[in-house]
């Protein structure tokens, strides 16, 4: 009886290890440094064409969201040109199968350029979203390392993410 006390002891104290969330902190200048790699990109279709470059990072804690500026050259209708910087924020996407992190649901918050009309507004917001939106799909702003013991368990779920201290703040379930 003593023996299948402390067994059940041992089985409920180690399955909880293994279950325990795993806290993984990403700084802000890891994430700066994702999405400058990805840039400058450059991307036409029928409207126009654009190119985004020199991202600067802000991490809003108070709306637990990613934001960052951008700069831009874009031409719409083959004659009608803006230069300026936006304002994108995008909440962040978890891929566990592949263990990594993206930002998706990219809003293009604001938009600052000289000498455009205001009917041609909406139409390089559009422009700037698609390539800020195709620039961001294909590159992971950061993966999990295979090689750790507890992100490799960790892979399988968030439990939540916050933005504290210029950091994201991601809380992973440890279920095996």
């Amino acid at each position: 009886m003593k023996y299948y006390l402390i067994l059940i002891i041992l089985l409920v104290t180690s399955s909880n290890l293994f279950c325990a969330p795993y806290m993984l902190t990403i700084k802000q200048q890891t994430i700066q440094t994702q999405i400058e790699k990805s840039m400058p990109v450059e991307k036409s279709n029928l409207i126009g064409k654009a190119i985004i470059n020199n991202p600067l990072l802000a991490l809003n804690g108070q709306l637990n969201q990613i934001e960052f500026w951008v700069d831009f050259d874009a031409l719409i209708f083959k004659k009608f040109q803006a230069i300026g910087k936006s304002k994108v924020s995008a909440k962040l996407f978890y891929d566990h199968d592949e263990g990594e992190f993206y930002l998706r649901k990219t809003v293009i918050e604001e938009l600052i350029m000289d000498n455009v009309k205001d009917k041609h507004i909406p139409i390089f917001k559009k422009l700037l979203h698609v390539v800020v939106k195709s620039s961001l799909k294909k590159n992971p702003i950061f993966t999990l390392d295979e090689k750790d013991q507890k992100q490799k368990f960790a892979k399988a779920s968030i439990k939540s993410v916050a933005i504290v201290d210029e950091a994201l703040i991601v809380v992973m379930n440890m279920g095996l």
